[in-house]
């Protein structure tokens, strides 16, 4: 009579065994290859504020369970992406660990189709040592989501400045979260984040690959850029250096040549219209 309990016991935990096993091969068979699919990528080291917010522990998970998965148990480890999975209503991007195991960040795609700002991608990780050795030109320096100053250094826009490595750390709900160490000749050392492409719209450069005052620039347009003003004659380099990317540029063509608009700012009462004919500013 006693083997009858063992027996059913067996036949039971065989069962239960089975479904966990059926449900992990379904969920595998039922992912959606995305754009990110086969991408290498690491969980990054964070920031207090950013390692405490709820929603960071609340939306990992194992892929085969509800259970939030808190996020210093991921951070710093390395994987490839997988794809999306959607199960009850819910979209979810699944990431395979280097051990093996599969796990799952609810998102909205009708939000946003990035990936998380806590995950860099290793292929961008390759192109930021790239930069190690090489000197860059600072620019956007006056926000902590950018420049991270640990030294008593002063630094200030078009500074010279070495790398000396990189860092993977989020700080913020944007942006890859990629850190260039900079030189700063004492003690501590400062970062400033990794810029990804140069860009020429919407988005500010963190930083130039290459000397932005050009040494075939006058005196006075070099100490203008340098005091963030702009006048008439300049050319679409000058402007950028001086006050950056415009949100939108609108080309027109004409018998009197190619005139450009571009549009800083983007409420309404603070939007800022310039105008260039033929690659000089003439109205602003």
């Amino acid at each position: 009579m006693s083997k009858v309990p063992k027996l059913s016991f067996f036949v039971i935990s065989l069962t239960l065994f089975s479904c966990i096993k059926y449900n992990s091969l379904n969920i595998k068979s039922l992912i959606i290859e995305t754009q990110f699919s086969g991408d290498r990528v690491v969980f990054a080291d964070l920031s207090k504020d950013l390692l405490n917010q709820k929603i960071i522990n609340k939306n990992w998970s194992r892929i085969n369970s509800e259970k939030s998965m808190p996020y210093f148990r991921l951070k710093n480890n390395s994987g490839k992406i997988k794809g999306d999975f959607i199960y009850n209503a819910e979209r979810y991007l699944i990431v395979q660990t280097n051990n093996g195991n599969l796990f799952k960040w609810k998102y909205n795609p009708m939000v946003s189709r990035s990936l998380p700002s806590h995950l860099a991608t290793l292929s961008a990780i390759e192109e930021a040592k790239l930069f190690i050795g090489k000197n860059i030109w600072l620019n956007e320096i006056h926000s902590d989501s950018i420049f991270i100053n640990n030294s008593e250094k002063r630094f200030k826009k078009f500074d010279k400045v070495m790398v000396l490595g990189i860092r993977v750390f989020q700080n913020s709900k944007t942006d890859m979260p990629i850190w260039l160490e900079i030189d700063t000749s004492i003690e501590h050392n400062a970062f400033i984040r990794y810029n990804g492409k140069f860009k020429t719209e919407l988005r500010q450069n963190n930083y130039y690959k290459e000397n932005p005052l050009k040494k075939e620039w006058s005196k006075t347009i070099i100490e203008n850029l340098k005091k963030k003003k702009i006048e008439y004659g300049m050319s679409f380099e000058q402007v950028r250096v001086s006050i950056g990317n415009p949100e939108i540029v609108n080309n027109t063509s004409s018998a009197n040549g190619v005139s450009q608009q571009w549009v800083y700012g983007k409420n309404l009462d603070e939007k800022k219209y310039l105008l260039f004919k033929n690659g000089k500013l003439v109205s602003m």
